[in-house]
């Protein structure tokens, strides 16, 4: 007996149709193959028109599988994209909210300098009127001061002039004999 050409022709089947489970004929190890010839007698050969309902068969599930799993591709994006979307909102809301927030700050930070720039435009004012009457009140001080002085130099002056006009007559020069 000659040996089929192919595997496909020892079931008389194009080589395009897919084996199906009745082909595969399991093997143990400890028996030993069978030849062709008798394979094919515990083979039962598949009709034509089963082999066209098993491809059909085949092809339609294939089809439903993909359709499920572009269904769920579909899903899985339509999710992602939904994610991707409350992501964005949450991203657009947290960043205005940030702004409002920036603004607030700023405003407030605005306020703050200005109340602090007149209270120290307002103390500034008040230690300069501080430091004038200090001022004037050192100018009359000094002004009295003066006036003291000169008066006590007028008089130790006139003390001066009195005590060397005396100093200077006669009658109240020393004798000689006093010395």
């Amino acid at each position: 007996m000659t040996q089929p050409a192919s595997p496909d022709a020892e079931t008389n089947r194009p080589s395009s149709t897919p084996k199906l489970e009745t082909d595969v004929v399991p093997q143990s190890s400890s028996v030993a193959p069978l030849p062709p010839a008798q394979t094919e007698t515990f083979m039962p050969r598949v009709p034509p028109d089963i082999q066209e309902y098993v491809q059909t068969y085949v092809h339609e599930r294939t089809k439903t599988l993909d359709l499920q799993l572009s269904t769920e591709q579909q899903r899985q994006r339509d999710r992602v994209e939904e994610e991707l979307q409350q992501m964005r909102q949450h991203l657009v809301s947290t960043t205005q909210e940030l702004r409002q927030h920036h603004r607030t700050l700023s405003s407030t930070s605005r306020e703050t300098i200005e109340e602090i720039r007149k209270e120290l435009s307002d103390a500034l004012y008040r230690l300069s009127q501080d430091v004038d009457r200090a001022l004037r009140q050192s100018e009359v001080q000094n002004r009295r001061a003066v006036e003291t002085l000169r008066d006590e130099m007028m008089q130790a002056l006139a003390a001066r002039d009195f005590i060397t006009t005396n100093s200077q007559r006669p009658d109240t020069l020393p004798s000689p004999q006093d010395t």
